[in-house]
């Protein structure tokens, strides 16, 4: 093993993947814990089970206990608030403060999650939403008639 670390290629591979470490911004303070369950913590804890925005999973994954941990992060969080008490929505405050979503990236959501993953889940959203009102109008339809065949009875 001590061998395997000493490799020219390894060593190369280490010093390249400590100053991309270094050049990242705004980490997450999260550990093990994955953005999906952050994101249900968050949902709970608001009325209607509402799905929580960029901002407030930002804030939430990049502060340990309620309070930031790096300079940077604090003055970033600060911008968002500050636009936000402004007026603007939440998307247009993340917008501003860290430009467009790369491709096949969407920030704030984890691993794996895509911009047509979202669409598909919001289509999906849609159409149970839709059913399920169609279900409850079929159910005061059937109440109705119940009444009415009560009522001629």
């Amino acid at each position: 093993m001590i061998e395997y670390w000493e490799l020219p290629t390894v060593i190369a591979m280490c010093s390249l993947n400590s100053e991309n470490r270094k050049k990242q911004k705004w980490r997450h303070r999260m550990g093990p814990i994955n953005f999906g369950r952050v994101r249900m913590a968050l949902r709970a804890t608001k009325e209607n089970n509402e799905e929580p925005s960029k901002v407030e999973m930002f804030i939430a994954t990049r502060t340990k206990n309620g309070k930031q941990v790096d300079p940077e992060t604090e003055v970033v969080i600060a911008e968002l608030q500050n636009r936000q008490h402004l007026g603007e929505t939440t998307d247009d405050s993340f917008k501003a403060v860290f430009g467009n979503e790369h491709p096949g990236q969407v920030r704030c959501y984890g691993r794996s999650v895509t911009r047509t993953s979202l669409k598909k889940d919001e289509e999906i959203i849609k159409i149970k939403q839709k059913h399920a009102d169609e279900i409850n109008s079929f159910k005061e339809e059937v109440k109705e008639l119940k009444e009415e065949v009560v009522e001629l009875t």
